[in-house]
């Protein structure tokens, strides 16, 4: 039997929590503008607290992405003018790739790790990372160290999307390879440039010293009727009845009910983060939560 792919939308999501609440009746999905306006406002936010609380063993894993940066020569500093990603919430791991798909990993460090340094200025391959955040994501620093004084230029060509992408390993090109229709094109290709040539099979193209990260990106909002949750189908129970507890102060609700609510949505929370579940010590018995 194959995975179920089943998925919620946008307003099947809010027309499930107005039902919860009493505010539909089974079987209608007909929102009014209000309803509409005030649901997805609340959801959103909710999104944006669930962003705030991916910690430890909640993290959103599924809201991890990839990139590389290319290294410059004399580079320490990279922000977003250089490649660095503008949506960059928590920065979970970097390798140096020196250009023929050789990875080393880079080590994470604290602002104290990094001032430790005593000369910043060294050089060689990277070896340690240090990213500054900002309240602006798009005004965040990345700092590495040592830093390379001479660097590889990349191949770019253009991609079958008609973008730019630039080589991050060398190699020989094949169907397999090519951007993006290429099975395995993510692997030697990073969507960055602005002056691609054409990509041409059984072409040898060169790779150029990079980082790839991967880091924790916000959550997608929902902006559109259609839209799916920016994470998997297990989630979404939780969602609509956390959605409706939030819409059920809104409607005359006995707390009763809204107690009910609640109780509903803190048991789905736990059944998709086991981690949120307090644990008891063997001599105090006291709560330990993760």
């Amino acid at each position: 039997m194959a995975n179920s792919d089943f998925n919620l939308k946008r307003n099947e999501i809010l027309a499930q929590a107005y039902k919860r609440v009493g505010v539909l009746r089974p079987g209608t999905r007909i929102l009014s503008a209000a309803q509409l306006q005030d649901g997805v406002q609340v959801l959103n936010l909710i999104l944006r607290e669930i962003d705030a609380k991916g910690t430890k063993n909640s993290k959103h894993l599924w809201a991890l992405a990839e990139r590389h940066i290319f290294l410059k020569a004399e580079g320490i500093v990279y922000a977003e003018a250089d490649g660095l990603a503008s949506n960059i919430l928590d920065l979970q791991s970097i390798f140096y790739n020196d250009g023929n798909g050789a990875e080393t990993s880079i080590e994470l460090v604290t602002a104290n790790g990094f001032e430790s340094i005593s000369d910043k200025t060294d050089t060689g391959t990277p070896t340690k990372a240090y990213l500054k955040y900002d309240k602006d994501l798009n005004c965040q620093l990345l700092y590495l160290w040592p830093h390379l004084t001479s660097v590889t230029t990349p191949s770019e060509v253009t991609g079958t999307d008609g973008l730019n992408y630039k080589c991050v390993s060398s190699h020989t090109s094949s169907t397999e390879t090519r951007p993006i229709s290429g099975q395995s094109y993510r692997i030697y290709w990073e969507p960055v440039g602005t002056a691609g040539s054409t990509w041409v099979t059984d072409t040898d193209y060169t790779g150029g010293e990079c980082a790839r990260y991967m880091f924790k990106r916000p959550l997608y909002d929902f902006d559109n009727a259609s839209d799916n949750p920016d994470f998997p189908a297990q989630w979404t129970r939780y969602l609509w009845l956390r959605l409706a507890y939030d819409l059920s102060g809104h409607y005359h609700i006995t707390e009763d009910e809204r107690r009910a609510i609640k109780g509903d949505y803190l048991e789905a929370e736990m059944d998709i983060f086991p981690g949120t579940q307090p644990a008891e010590t063997s001599h105090h018995y006291k709560a330990l939560y993760f």
